[in-house]
């Protein structure tokens, strides 16, 4: 009986427990509510033409000094900027501007039928000490536009792409070329960066740099074309500037070749310029005054009908330090002329092979697959006169020549050169 007894009573003291920590435990609480906005960003809702008009009317009155995100929440249709032909926020100094979507959008620019004489229009045109960011949208040109259409237009400011596209939209095999012009981002005196984008689809110049700065990440330029009447366009035209390649492609440009450094220093770290086409000289690069860092990358699958299928260097410094050139082609049709160059072709200026690979061609033995090829001479590399280093010389980091010199004659080579 005792022991029944001394039973009964611990039972009850454990759910007198049980009870007393059931109430003393607190319930669990509510998820803590989503943190403000970052203080100081005045944020805009875009879902049409008029939200974005209203936003671009309220930064240019917002006064400087100020820091803005526009959402982009739908795609929409918007009208080319020809009625009012200044700067897309005004004369503000020191904004940043970001447009934004949290899913892919897309900005369809259609033709202003209000002024159709209009020959130039811009959807962004960005003034010293304005920043603009665009990042997950999409703007698509409409041919059709007008005469002459320059998509980012950036005097002395700051354009960032990220996970964006610019397509201007035009179709060599089906449009007028005569009747349609666009650029897809031209710069001056400011700084373009591009991450993870693409420009795509011009009729003149992809991307436009002069005294500037270009840097390109894992994005792509490609598809933009002109008439041989108009004498030349470039994939890339970079004037006096610092730009950097870190990855991505520059493809599928036409007339005018990948890129053109004209002045300037460009650097390759990685990435791809391939399969470009000119009328002239440079299929992949053209250099001009300039210096070009070749650490990594290739150049393959481009063409001329002058000198320089892959690169073509002119009173400028090629330091070669990694990388391949290869599978391009100069296809010299000047009959004057017996120059050739396959993968690279020296008028004058300084080559150092410290690394890298420049392929030969099929008659050296070099697979089809990574052969350069001249219908002249130089599979490889063809220089012009070597017999004066003031002008012209091509060796290896040890001081060696790449080629030998024979005073008053030019030089080439068939075969694989490898930096050393």
């Amino acid at each position: 009986m005792k022991a029944k007894k001394t039973l009964w009573t611990l039972m009850i003291v454990l759910f007198i427990i049980v009870i007393g920590c059931s109430k003393d435990s607190p319930t669990k609480p509510d998820p803590p509510p989503p943190p403000p906005p970052p203080p100081g960003i005045i944020f805009f809702d875009v879902s049409n033409a008029g939200d974005w008009n209203d936003a671009l009317n309220s930064i240019k009155t917002g006064g400087n000094d100020k820091t803005y995100q526009i959402n982009v929440l739908s795609d929409f249709d918007l009208r080319a900027d020809t009625s009012n032909p200044g700067f897309t926020f005004g004369m503000v100094t020191n904004i940043t501007v970001t447009i934004i979507a949290e899913q892919a959008r897309t900005i369809n620019l259609k033709r202003n039928e209000q002024a159709p004489g209009m020959t130039m229009g811009r959807f962004l045109f960005i003034n010293i000490e304005q920043t603009v960011n665009l990042e997950n949208i999409t703007v698509n040109g409409v041919k059709e536009i007008m005469t002459m259409f320059r998509f980012v237009d950036a005097v002395g400011g700051e354009f960032n792409m990220v996970n964006s596209t610019i397509r201007g939209n035009f179709n060599i095999e089906t449009d007028l070329i005569s009747s349609y012009q666009s650029q897809g981002v031209l710069v001056a005196m400011g700084t373009f960066t591009m991450t993870g984008s693409t420009v795509t689809e011009h009729y003149f110049t992809g991307v436009n740099v002069t005294d500037g700065t270009f840097v390109m990440s894992n994005s792509s330029t490609r598809e933009s074309y002109i008439s041989k009447i108009y004498g030349g366009v470039y994939g890339v035209l970079l004037s006096s500037s610092n730009s950097i390649m870190n990855g991505g492609s520059i493809s599928e440009n036409y007339s005018g070749g990948g890129v053109t450094v004209a002045g300037g220093t460009f650097t390759m770290n990685g990435g791809t310029i391939s399969n470009n086409q000119v009328t002239g000289s440079g299929g992949g690069i053209a250099l001009d005054s300039a210096i070009f860092n070749m650490n990594g990358g290739s150049i393959t699958g481009n063409s001329t009908e002058r000198w320089g299928g892959g690169v073509y260097v002119e009173n400028s410094t090629f330091n070669m330090n990694g990388g391949i050139i290869s599978r391009n082609v100069a296809n010299d049709n000047a009959l004057i002329t017996f120059f050739g160059g396959g993968g690279l072709f020296v008028q004058s200026g300084f080559v150092n092979l410290n690394g890298g690979t420049i392929y030969g061609g099929t008659s050296a033995g070099v697979s089809e697959q990574y052969a350069n090829i001249s219908n002249r001479d130089g599979d490889a590399i063809y220089a012009v006169s070597l017999g004066d280093f003031t002008l012209t010389r091509i060796r290896y980091s040890d001081g060696t020549d790449v080629l030998p010199h024979t005073d008053g004659f030019d030089n080439y080579t068939n075969h694989t050169v490898q930096g050393k």
